[in-house]
């Protein structure tokens, strides 16, 4: 009975934490286009811009950098440790929080209760009468209000400067609720990044799961 008692305390114990891993999730996305048939240098120089007003990107920087030596890009570099027009490969990447209303309109309807007419028909040699139910719904008015759509994105556009011509483009993006997670850009860089496929082009839409201390609010 004790080690029965242990176990219900631990199961009442666990299950508010998978309710967060359950229901507390990033609704998350990557697209890319990619020019066929080019062939990428891992070896060649690449140089990471970005604008200088951007400073949310320039923040990320060494994060963006790290994630593509990691996937086999070894001399990647940022603007101000390599000349961009020396350069094989330049990357503008941008970091970018976007906030939208979408307007929501709601009719609102009454039971209209009209009179209830019989209807009368001969059936078999017998007279048969019924009533017959005429209550319907119509508008009778109707509210509006704006759902504040609030949306992140990490883009990579990638462009040899030999050619002078992109050679890859990318948006990994998340949106909706994002619980207040406060590693959500270091989270959507390098998911996007380790996501890169360098064979073909992607449109897809995945989910990934809030740590489990992260609380979920509205906001």
């Amino acid at each position: 009975m004790g080690v029965m008692k242990a176990a219900l305390r631990l199961l009442s114990l666990l299950l508010p934490l998978l309710g967060f891993t359950g229901c507390h999730r990033l609704n998350m996305g990557y697209f890319s286009e990619i020019r066929g048939g080019y062939i990428f240098n891992v070896s060649a120089p690449i140089v990471v811009v970005y604008s200088p007003q951007d400073m949310i990107s320039s923040f990320y920087l060494p994060l963006i950098i790290y994630d593509l030596q990691a996937i086999g890009f070894y001399n990647v570099f940022s603007m101000q440790e390599y000349p961009p027009s020396r350069a094989k490969n330049i990357i503008y990447v941008h970091v970018v929080r976007n906030i939208s209303a979408l307007p929501v309109y709601a009719y609102h309807y009454t039971l209209i209760d009209r009179a209830r007419p019989d209807r009368c028909y001969w059936h078999e040699g017998q007279f048969y009468c019924s009533q017959v139910p005429t209550d319907y719904y119509a508008i009778n008015g109707f509210s509006t209000y704006s759902k504040m759509l609030v949306g992140s994105h990490f883009i990579l556009d990638w462009w040899d400067n030999v050619l002078n011509k992109r050679v890859l483009y990318i948006d990994g993006s998340v949106t909706g609720n994002t619980c207040g997670y406060n590693r959500l850009y270091e989270d959507l860089i390098q998911d996007t990044i380790w996501r890169i496929d360098f064979t073909r082009s992607e449109h897809y839409r995945y989910y990934q799961k809030l740590p489990l201390y992260q609380p979920c609010y509205k906001r």
